[in-house]
């Protein structure tokens, strides 16, 4: 196997170079740590460096490593410039005076970049950036080696070190050249190598690997020994008429996409099961996701929303279906849906939506992640039928209450009025007096409406009580000198119920008109 020392400072750049600018930076953050941790002199859109003063202050990881390389002598801006030189002639001369001088710009011997120097008193920025147009890794290689003058031991030792695997072969499949992860991983899969044994690929159908505009070709490696399989990507690039080939290892981010799958699938599930119609709408106002809930509620085609419509269209819809609730006017409502989406970002919009065919519907929104929004449509047709029912058997059994000729009260365990006809509140002196007052409090009213009793003090006894009580009945005679029939009895939940009836020579009076109070007695 032949080595081609050229060839080989080629591939270490390279493939930093490749896996940075291709599909590290964009897609795989967390390998391209594990790169610049290794190699520190990655550079994928940019190079800037800040000085004050002549004393580096800040820039990208590449920039502490050209200071490390720079020859001694001088202010940390002289030193990097005098090691910029070499890929861009004048800069090293022209800028030797450190924080002094003007703007300026230099250009790479073939012109493929640019160092611009910008002041601003006592600092400097130092920026190399591509020529407009360009995205070739390669230049990034050439630059960094001439600044770096990196020598020729330095570029293997580089190359053979990279975390890993990287191979150079023929499109036959033949490999040329492979670092030392490469290697290791040779070894696991046919053991007893030796330095003179020919190195074998190690991925399967690697004859197959063609360069595909940088984007990556994914590959599994199963080592003896091993339960679990390892996942690759193989970045691809020509070196003249062989391939480079970079082995990214992908593992960690194939379990968190398996991971991500299986959480969209969990909740996908969910939201199909879920009798809530859902939309939410991604930051641009189009419907981003949606459940079959909603397609029932809302009357609309999944052919509709699968087009991904946006909001003022899906309401436009449900409006012409007539699933909204009709405006007075177009303008309106058009404002009302300005309205209401100022409102969900805020969170704290909910309205119920009655409609024409007598549905009703509760439309809750709230603000979802990057500005997006999630409506709930909520079908409470029959809770609010149920809950008209219920008003209206309430209004009923007031009504049969307030037509009993028979004063009656109820109390509740803690001694409070809950209820009461219109016959009491004619005999306590105010028909229109709703308040609801406490036991004591209504038993001194009695009190001072009859002759001195103890019937009242067993009463209050007698609503205090909590253990098991008898229902039982006095009689007492009011200060106009008619008889008060009373009765105190026990009814549901441990509620005290309280009633009474007036007679006057034996007839019972009635209490269902309005009675002539003076001081609260009954004349």
């Amino acid at each position: 196997m032949t080595f081609d020392p050229l060839g080989f400072i080629e591939i270490a750049i390279l493939v930093v170079c490749c896996v940075s600018a291709a599909f590290v930076a964009v897609r795989y953050l967390t390998v391209r740590a594990a790169i610049d941790e290794s190699v520190g002199a990655t550079v994928s859109c940019g190079l800037s460096l800040y000085f004050q003063n002549g004393s580096l202050i800040g820039s990208q990881k590449p920039g502490s490593t050209l200071l490390q390389l720079a020859r001694a002598g001088g202010s940390d801006f002289e030193r990097i410039t005098r090691l910029l030189d070499a890929s861009f002639p004048g800069v090293g001369v022209g800028q030797s005076r450190g924080a002094t001088g003007r703007d300026a710009e230099f250009h790479s011997r073939n012109r493929d970049a640019t160092l611009k120097v910008s002041r601003d008193g006592d600092r400097v920025m130092l920026d190399i950036r591509l020529a407009e147009g360009s995205d070739d890794a390669t230049i990034w290689a050439s630059l960094w080696l001439e600044m770096l003058g990196v020598t020729t031991v330095k570029k293997q030792e580089l190359a053979r070190s990279l975390p890993f695997p990287v191979w150079r072969q023929t499109t036959r499949g033949d490999i040329v050249w492979a670092n030392d992860q490469y290697e290791a991983l040779e070894s696991k899969i046919f053991p007893g190598r030796t330095q003179t044994t020919e190195t074998r690929p190690i991925f399967p159908d690697s004859t197959d690997l063609v360069p595909r505009d940088r984007k990556a070709h994914r590959a599994k490696l199963v080592l003896p020994g091993e339960t679990e399989q390892r996942w690759f990507e193989l970045g691809v690039s020509m070196i003249g008429e062989d391939l480079l080939v970079v082995a990214t290892p992908v593992d960690r981010l194939l379990r968190a996409e398996r991971s991500l799958q299986d959480f969209v699938q969990t909740l996908t599930q969910t939201f199909a099961h879920l009798n809530v119609g859902l939309a939410v709408f991604s930051d641009n106002k189009k419907l981003a996701v949606f459940n079959p809930a909603l397609v029932d509620l809302l009357g609309l085609t999944p052919e509709f929303l699968t087009r991904r419509p946006t909001l003022f269209e899906l309401l436009d819809t449900l409006r012409e279906n007539r699933m909204l609730p009709e405006p007075k006017n177009y303008k309106s409502w058009r404002n009302k849906i300005a309205d209401m989406e100022a409102a969900v970002k805020d969170g704290v919009y909910s309205e119920t939506w009655s409609l024409v065919n007598g549905r009703t519907y509760r439309v809750t929104g709230r603000p979802h992640a990057e500005g997006a929004i999630a409506f709930l449509f909520e079908d409470i047709s029959a809770e609010i039928t149920l809950e008209r029912n219920y008003r209206a058997e309430l209004q009923t059994t007031q009504a049969v209450f307030n037509g009993l000729e028979e004063a009656i009260a109820v109390f509740s365990p803690a001694g409070e009025m809950v209820l009461s006809n219109k016959a009491y509140r004619n005999f306590c002196g105010d028909e229109n007096d709703d308040t609801l007052v406490a036991f004591v409090e209504a038993s001194r009213c009695w009190q001072e409406m009859s002759q001195p009793t103890p019937v009242w003090g067993d009463a209050r006894d007698f609503a205090a009580r909590l253990t098991e009580r008898s229902s039982w009945t006095a009689e007492v005679r009011l200060r106009d000198g008619r008889n008060l029939r009373c009765r105190f009895e026990t009814v549901l939940g441990g509620h005290t119920l309280v009633g009474f009836q007036a007679s006057a020579t034996g007839e019972v009076s009635k209490f269902n008109q309005p009675a002539n109070h003076t001081n609260g007695l009954i004349n």
